[in-house]
């Protein structure tokens, strides 16, 4: 006999190490992009390269709006990762044209 172990009343936890309330425009970019954070202050900021590279960081920010320049970033995919003051993280792609 087999047994189903679906249960219809469980729902979904939210991950409380996530980072909700991330916008980040324009996007694409060619030369800057701002990095808001709805929820409050963002604390460190790091751009990614599709390898995992970090080709950007910014720490001890303090602030909910930030304008990156990506001038020195040649053109391709990034994985910006947003860091709040609980160390809460969101990361959004970003296309550096």
């Amino acid at each position: 006999m087999l047994r189903s172990f679906f249960n219809p009343n469980t729902t979904a936890a939210k991950d409380l190490s996530t980072l909700d309330g991330l916008v980040l425009s324009p996007n694409p970019a060619t030369t800057t992009i701002e990095i808001r954070l709805d929820s409050g202050p963002v604390s460190r900021i790091e751009i990614l390269d599709q390898t995992g590279r970090r080709v950007f960081a910014q720490e001890n920010i303090d602030q909910g709006r930030v304008q990156i320049s990506l001038t020195q970033v040649p053109p391709g995919l990034y994985f910006a990762r947003v860091f709040d003051q609980q160390n809460r993280v969101a990361t959004r792609k970003v296309v550096k044209l």
